[in-house]
């Protein structure tokens, strides 16, 4: 599931499940055909999260979509401007790669 905002919409991109679309759709997500996504309102993030939670999904993901949904969340959340955001984002990066570093060896 990829999720980001745009026009203070939450938007969803969720491969085809029809029980994840079902629960998508119960707390008010509308499909959008023309931007094959879901809209659904920002305040319904902590319950998409809810619906989506998978212990698993996090060890699967690879190095550029665990550093694109950290942004995500810090946007969600509303963090604090895009500076310090992307302050946040060059730390955040360089600890992966120590962190990766010092395991394979």
């Amino acid at each position: 599931m990829k999720t980001w905002i745009e026009d203070d919409i939450l938007c969803v991109k969720v491969s085809y499940n029809i029980a994840l679309i079902e629960k998508i759709k119960s707390i008010g997500g509308r499909w959008q055909a023309e931007d094959l996504c879901w809209h659904l309102p920002i305040d319904k993030f902590n319950e998409l999260q809810t619906i989506s939670n998978d212990p698993t999904k996090h060890e699967m993901l690879t190095r550029d979509e665990r550093l694109e949904f950290i942004r995500n969340q810090m946007l969600l959340r509303a963090y604090s401007p895009p500076k310090t955001i992307k302050s946040y984002m060059c730390h955040i990066e360089n600890y992966l790669i120590f962190f990766q570093m010092t395991v394979s060896h």
